[in-house]
């Protein structure tokens, strides 16, 4: 039998494109990449706490849905799953291990400023977007752009 990681990657496939981690980096590491973004956050402000979760400014030549691949591949760097829906204009992170690491960090770090400035990030990217909060990640809607694919 397959394992549960990867019959849940199979049925994320169905669904859509699925990007999933090939491995994730230690959750003290994004601890750590955390309480240094908090600090810019409360010594320098949210702007520029924002600006460390933003897209690399080169990606502005591209389209709208290889910009939303892109933002899919540096969750995955840092060991989220993230699946676009055939036929959508979305993205869903279905699992966010920065989420996951903020809620089981000693001591806790504050989930709900790590989505506000994490999707700060991903909203500069994407300045018509609309972004929803779930338990275990995120979807984040850009509203004109469809790709049309049909599935495997």
């Amino acid at each position: 039998h397959p394992s549960l990681d990867d019959r849940k990657k199979h049925l994320r496939m169905l669904r859509g494109e699925f990007f999933g981690p090939s491995s994730s980096p230690s959750s003290r590491l994004i601890v750590a990449l955390w309480k240094c973004r908090l600090a810019v956050d409360w010594k320098l402000g949210s702007e520029q706490a924002v600006q460390l979760c933003s897209l690399d400014d080169e990606l502005s030549r591209f389209s709208e849905m290889d910009k939303l691949r892109a933002l899919a591949k540096r969750h995955v760097d840092f060991g989220s799953e993230s699946v676009i829906p055939y036929n959508t204009q979305k993205l869903e992170i279905v699992f966010c291990i920065q989420k996951s690491c903020a809620k089981t960090a000693d001591p806790p770090l504050p989930g709900g400023r790590i989505c506000l400035l994490c999707s700060g990030g991903m909203r500069n990217a994407f300045p018509q977007s609309n972004w929803n909060s779930t338990d275990q990640g995120c979807v984040i809607e850009i509203p004109g752009i469809i790709e049309e694919k049909n599935a495997p």
